[in-house]
């Protein structure tokens, strides 16, 4: 929960949308 909540904050940063992951990783998971 917590990690999420980190992953979160970062992703909204950048990207909201997205996963708590950036672009890269994020986008050959989906």
């Amino acid at each position: 929960m917590l990690e999420n909540d980190l992953a979160k904050l970062h992703c909204n940063t950048s990207v909201p949308t997205h996963p708590p992951l950036a672009p890269g990783p994020s986008n050959s998971m989906s």
